[in-house]
């Protein structure tokens, strides 16, 4: 499953940098793997009461 992660990750960030490199991006971005970083999906579960 790392594996998997550190793959996608990586895809993600050569697309950012390849979006900055043509110009693309709507927002200034300084740091394609940063934004990537910044924008990460992470879940927050809350506990739950019986």
């Amino acid at each position: 499953m790392r594996k998997l992660l550190n793959f996608h990750k990586k895809l993600a960030e050569v697309v950012a940098q390849s979006v900055i490199d043509q110009k693309l991006n709507k927002e200034p971005i300084a740091d394609a793997k940063q934004a990537v970083a910044d924008m990460k999906w992470v879940p927050e579960y809350r506990a739950i009461s019986k």
